[in-house]
């Protein structure tokens, strides 16, 4: 959440929309750290009386800043925006995710938007860094170098509770983890913030996957998943190289004065 209140703050906007609130608890950290209320925090959640729902309510009692709001994130984000802001997608997850910040990054007073559970060498990871133009990920390893001393009073205190006292840096239990910890990713809404041709291919591929899993009548579900993104992620990785190359070309072309 440090990198994306500094996001918030760096870019100035007074508006922050959340999608997928749970319990409430990036929200709270949301209302706390701007308890000045000149931003504003709308949170939406698919679901108003469920459990998750009702701890979040609880949780939220006192901060003014904060809106809550409930009903299907797809329709209802868009709709919030009505001056620059900064989007925070917690639910939903992976793919309806990516497609979720295609269509918001279409509204150009979406300045940033900031996505969970993006860990490194994920298929997801990899599609974001292949579609959107300007990106960061809170594992990258320059701003774990200069920004993880925050975390010293957090790593001390999980082995506490129950459910976190086996987490540590690059490790859940006996499990080691590429990513740092739990990963955020920030695309940047800037000039051209999409890459149309890599993002139409990988919208097609979802589509035809979709019909696939539709017409499968033999429990091969998964098979055509894994297939299926195994070539997306091929794909996707082919071009992104291909276009540095190509930029690359053109680099040196202009400072040679070809």
């Amino acid at each position: 959440m440090f990198l994306f209140t500094s996001v918030v703050e760096l870019l100035g906007v007074g508006l922050v929309i959340e999608s997928g609130r749970a319990r409430a608890q990036s929200t709270k950290v949301l209302g706390s750290y701007f308890t000045d209320n000149k931003v504003e925090i709308k949170s939406i959640e698919n679901k108003k009386f469920t459990q998750d729902s009702i701890i979040a309510m609880n949780q939220l009692k006192g901060y003014p800043n904060i809106e809550l709001l409930y009903g299907n994130s797809t329709d209802l984000i868009l709709k919030q925006v009505t001056r620059p802001c900064t989007v925070l997608i917690d639910g939903p997850k992976r793919h309806e995710a990516i497609k979720l910040c295609l269509q918001i990054i279409k509204d150009e007073n979406v300045k940033a938007i900031g996505i969970h559970d993006v860990n490194k060498n994920t298929i997801f990871r990899h599609i974001i860094r292949s579609i959107f133009t300007d990106t960061i990920f809170s594992d990258e390893n320059n701003f774990v170098s200069r920004y993880s001393y925050l975390d010293d009073r957090v790593w001390s205190t999980l082995p506490k509770y129950k459910m976190t006292r086996d987490w540590a840096p690059y490790r859940v239990g006996d499990k080691k983890m590429e990513n740092y910890g739990p990963t955020l990713g920030i695309i940047f809404n800037n000039k051209n913030p999409v890459r149309k041709d890599i993002a139409d291919v990988y919208l097609t591929t979802l589509l035809d996957l979709e019909r696939k899993i539709k017409q499968d009548l033999h429990g091969k579900a998964w098979n055509i998943i894994r297939d299926y993104s195994e070539k997306l992620i091929y794909y996707l990785s082919f071009q992104l190289a291909y276009k540095d190359y190509i930029s690359s070309i053109k680099l040196d072309i202009l400072k040679s004065g070809k």
